[in-house]
């Protein structure tokens, strides 16, 4: 899945390649940024597991935004980027959205996700964990107890958490793991403890050729901006930047 976001502008788009989970306030960054700076954005959506493909294969970007840290800290052991051009610039929090007509969000507690996988056939749905990492974190939360193994025959994986939501807001799933950037509006989900899987810690890599870095590096230090950390956290983020650390 890939969509464009651009203004007109004689110079070539900074193109940014973007995990599921940040699409949308990547869109909102890249307008902010080519208001400011006159600088045209092109943002392609995909998983983290997609786009680090793509990348290793020599699709060419400016800039990778990944939804973990394993896959630019792997673009680095490869040797297409150096280790001084990734950068930590987000931690995602997981969400579990519940069909409120099946289950009470009141009473719904985490200890009884075995009762509900394993004790029904409720079909759930997350983001496929070999290539998404929201996809791993919903795993290591249902592999608290037996709910992963139970949940197995009726569970719906998609290629990256948007999928995962959009199999739950099209009615086909009444249960879905899913980034809570995502479900920020919405007050019929669950925020999944942060205890209960490993942190997600989403890094960007330094993608671009030699005589487009300078370009990069100034979107990059835009995006860990006091400012724009501010606006990552009512999005649905924890900033890992230190406020002012960039300014």
């Amino acid at each position: 899945m890939s969509c464009a976001f651009a203004t007109q502008n004689d110079e070539d788009p900074l193109k940014i390649a973007v995990s599921a989970n940040f699409s949308q306030p990547a869109k909102q960054i890249a307008a902010l940024y080519t208001e400011k700076t006159g600088i045209p954005v092109r943002i392609s959506v995909g998983s983290s597991g997609t786009l680090f493909a793509q990348i290793s294969r020599g699709a060419q970007f400016d800039l990778f935004l990944s939804a973990d840290s394993a896959r630019p800290n792997a673009l680095i052991t490869s040797g297409k980027v150096n280790a001084d051009d990734v950068f930590p610039y987000a931690k995602g929090q997981l969400a579990l959205m519940v069909d409120a007509n099946l289950f009470d969000m009141d009473t719904l507690n985490w200890q009884q996700l075995d009762d509900v996988f394993c004790g029904s056939s409720q079909r759930l749905a997350i983001a496929n964990p070999a290539i998404a990492p929201y996809g791993v974190a919903a795993k290591k939360v249902l592999s608290q107890g037996n709910a992963w193994e139970c949940a197995q025959a009726s569970m719906v994986k998609g290629n990256n958490v948007i999928q995962a939501y959009q199999f739950f807001e099209s009615g086909n799933v009444p249960v879905a793991f899913v980034a809570r950037s995502l479900v920020v509006d919405r007050n019929d989900i669950l925020e999944v403890p942060s205890h209960l899987h490993d942190p997600i810690v989403q890094s960007l890599a330094i993608t671009a050729l030699q005589d487009n870095k300078h370009r990069a590096n100034a979107f990059v230090d835009f995006l860990l901006s006091a400012e724009i950390q501010q606006r990552l956290v009512a999005l649905g983020y924890e900033t890992i930047v230190e406020p002012g650390a960039n300014e």
